[in-house]
């Protein structure tokens, strides 16, 4: 498998991806090496397809590089697609820290609206 994302997500260190309430296995089991991680975050998102998916992304967040998440995003959207669901993936992108600020929130909740709407 060829990794797109988690390298470009966080650039050769994953620890801080590792600890206990979030993917402790990256430590445990693969030893923080991205290169014995079996699994991208397309193959992620692509899982949870058609059902809706969003994320705020904030450009200047220390946690993860944005390049990565516009790699998923695209590399994703081909899938939801052919599923017959190109709406139910969005990202946005604010000018902000490790932050979900208010714009973000309420493009979040219209994306849910919309997703959790019954179709007509």
């Amino acid at each position: 498998m060829r990794l797109q994302c988690l390298p470009r997500l966080l650039p050769g260190d994953i620890a801080g991806w590792s600890h206990r309430g979030y993917m402790p296995r990256l430590r445990g089991q693969y030893g923080l090496d991205l290169h014995k991680v079996p699994f991208d975050f397309p193959e992620l998102f692509g899982a949870l397809a058609p059902r809706a998916f969003f994320t705020n992304s904030p450009l200047h967040d220390a946690n993860f590089a944005i390049e990565g998440v516009r790699v998923c995003l695209a590399a994703v959207r081909p899938v939801y697609a052919l599923l017959g669901e190109p709406d139910h993936v969005q990202g946005v992108f604010p000018d902000a820290g490790h932050a979900f600020p208010p714009s973000s929130r309420q493009a979040a909740y219209a994306f849910l609206d919309r997703a959790l709407s019954p179709k007509h």
